[in-house]
């Protein structure tokens, strides 16, 4: 199936025979094309279609044209099963006189797809993470992915374009429009890599990259690799909200309260042996950097991530900065228990017309934490997730 709907000047906007009692009208002569991204087009019709008598309602919909019978295959795939994240084809037809060698599908009306949200300033990312609305549209995504897993389809070659958004009663919908048929014989359903590439593209193009975005790094390197995906994708920090983030870490502490004892420190002679055990031949320490640790075996080992405390919280805290993990993690759950008391100054002042015009932007708490701290507060994340997990150091 060519997956590519085609444009050309229909003339004048008319009618499309189509088999039974459906209809399907072109009401705009020229094709357009699915929002304003030209790095992913999609070209399609204005049009309406209804079902049944003419004394039937008229839906309005995005209509494809195709040179040769795809329209039928794509129809036939967008009935095949019904779920709210996979678009459902409402019919289909064939031209008549000059367009007889063309066939027609139409679809639920759209004017925008995710190639929106891939691009620049799209929205899809600030202050280094996933925005609420872009998360929100990858989780419906991801549900659409896995039913069409689950009813026998995958997206081999996913494209942002593929996927529809439509606004309905201010909520922005995802729905998948072109996928392909999968049988057991050809492996894993494929896709997950596909989106990840999506996902890193849509975080790089909006700032969302460097040491405070080291879990999206993170994400889009576990799903390309085949460790991540289905809906556990969905359980990643990466696209969580920042409430939930926050809420792991209060979970993770109390965990750590009620089931991991602190370890006796090591006496001088054992923690000069630690030491001198940094200083290995080449040959011996690169073995080191791929050793893995449970929470437990973590907790209490000198902090390898060097790193002074944001500016805002030195008016809160006192004495060193936190040299384990375990510190570490009581004091960034006490931060966010008390967040009132911790929210930075540039979030309490008030800007005025011309600085907002001008770009001004606060930083939050989250961002301050995550910057502060990115792998440590990562394998907070994780860990929350799955206390047993093995993680690198």
């Amino acid at each position: 199936m060519n997956t590519n709907p085609v444009q050309f000047d229909i003339g004048a906007p008319g009618s499309i025979q189509v088999t039974g009692d459906r209809e399907i009208v072109i009401t705009e002569s020229k094709a357009e094309k699915a929002g304003r991204c030209s790095t992913y087009n999609l070209f399609f019709y204005k049009g309406r279609f209804r079902s049944g008598t003419k004394q039937g309602f008229w839906i309005e919909a995005s209509i494809f044209a195709y040179h040769s019978e795809d329209a039928i295959t794509l129809h036939n795939r967008c009935t095949s099963f019904h779920h709210p994240y996979v678009m459902r084809s409402l019919g289909y037809g064939r031209g008549v006189g000059a367009y007889s060698d063309y066939t027609f599908a139409a679809l639920p009306s759209f004017r925008e797809t995710l190639g929106e949200w891939v691009v620049e300033a799209s929205g899809a990312a600030e202050m280094g993470r996933f925005t609420e609305k872009f998360i929100d549209i990858v989780s419906q995504t991801v549900k659409g992915m896995k039913a069409l897993h689950d009813h026998g389809f995958h997206c081999p070659s996913l494209r942002p374009k593929h996927i529809a958004i439509k606004l309905e009663n201010g909520c922005f919908i995802a729905q998948i429009w072109n996928f392909q048929p999968f049988s057991s014989d050809m492996g894993e359903p494929k896709g997950w890599r596909g989106l990840a590439s999506l996902l890193l593209e849509a975080a790089c193009n909006n700032g969302a990259g460097g040491d405070e975005s080291v879990e999206i790094d993170d994400l889009c390197t576990k799903m390309r690799s085949g460790k991540l995906k289905g809906l556990d994708i969905l359980k990643h920090s990466a696209l969580l909200t920042v409430q939930q983030k926050f809420d792991n870490v209060i979970a993770l502490n109390l965990h750590v309260l009620l089931n991991c004892k602190a370890q006796p420190k090591k006496s001088s002679t054992k923690l000069a042996q630690t030491q001198s055990s940094a200083n290995l031949a080449p040959s011996e320490s690169s073995a080191v950097s791929t050793e893995t640790y449970t929470l437990d075996e973590y907790l209490d080992k000198l902090h390898t991530e060097t790193s002074s405390r944001p500016d805002f919280m030195h008016l809160k805290r006192r004495g060193n900065t936190p040299n384990t993990f375990r510190k570490l993690l009581d004091e960034i759950r006490d931060v966010v228990e008390h967040e009132d008391e911790y929210i930075p100054p540039e979030l309490t002042k008030r800007f005025t017309p011309e600085e907002m015009l001008g770009g001004g932007r606060a930083i939050d708490l989250e961002q301050h934490l995550r910057a502060a701290w990115p792998k440590s507060f990562l394998k907070m994340q994780l860990w929350a997730h799955d206390p047993d997990a093995k993680l690198q150091k």
